[in-house]
Parts: C-alpha cells; structure tokens; sequence
C-alpha cells in the first residue's frame, strides 16, 4: 500500500507538503514556479499575476513586464503606450532616447526626422555641428559633401 505523506521531500506528488512540493500537488508557498495556482514569490511561467517576476505573460506587472501586456513605467521599451524613460523602439515621442524614429528628439534623433542641432549626421535637414554626410554646406566638418558656401 501506499506510503503516507513525508514532511522532507514528497517533491513528486502526493497530499501537498510544506517544504519542496514544487512538482504537482496542491499549492505550496515557497517553490510553487511550475504551475498550480498563485504564489508570491517565483511564478513567472504563467498563472495569476505576481509582485516581481511576471516577466513571461499574465495579467500586469508593475516592475519587469517588458514583453507585452499594459504599460509599466520602468521598461516598456518593447510596445505599448508611452513611457518616460526607454521608449526607443516605437510609440508615441519620447523625451530620451527615441533615436529609431518618431517625433523630433532633441538629445539623439540621429536617424532621420526633422531637424536637429546635436548628431542629425545621416540625413534629414541641415545642422550647424555635424552633418559631415551630404546636406547643405556646415562649417565645421563638411569632408563628404558640398564645398562650403
């Protein structure tokens, strides 16, 4: 017959058990990362949300929910709505680091877009620092285009 629950290590199934469960059974509230309802500390791979480390899918996640799911305000630079800090793939302007397209930048708009007096050097409308890659003529380090004039 079957042997009753261990208090050590029943890790393989079996009435749940307080310490390294982490395998099936019922819930357990320490190593519970591999399905089986929500815990608070290790469920990234799916589940109910969780504080910390809900990097992988599931409802939102206010610290690292950096590939998909609704906005959050530290590292959404994957897609979604506006974010103040890293921004720099797509979405609406950003005030940082928006160098891959969108509105002006005024810091690092070095891809194209409207003007822009700092490292506008790969096209776009003149600059007064470092067009040195065609345009109109510059003053300072025209080497690869017009004469100056």
């Amino acid at each position: 017959m079957p042997r009753p629950p261990h208090p050590m290590d029943q890790a393989q199934g079996g009435p749940r058990h307080p310490i390294d469960q982490a395998q099936g059974g019922p819930p357990h509230p320490i190593d519970q990362a591999q399905g089986g309802p929500p815990r608070p500390m290790d469920q990234a791979q799916g589940g109910a949300p969780r504080p910390m480390d809900q990097v992988q899918g599931g409802p939102p996640h206010h610290m690292d929910q950096a590939q998909g799911g609704p906005p959050r305000p530290m590292d959404q630079a994957q897609g979604g709505p506006p974010r103040p800090m890293d921004q720099a793939q797509g979405g609406p302007p950003h005030p940082m680091d928006q160098a891959q397209g969108g509105p002006p930048h005024p810091m690092d708009q070095a891809q194209g877009g409207p003007s822009r007096l700092m490292d506008q050097a790969q096209g776009g409308p003149p600059r007064p620092m470092d067009q040195a890659q065609g345009g109109p003529s510059r003053p300072m380090d025209q080497a690869q285009g017009r004469p100056e004039g």
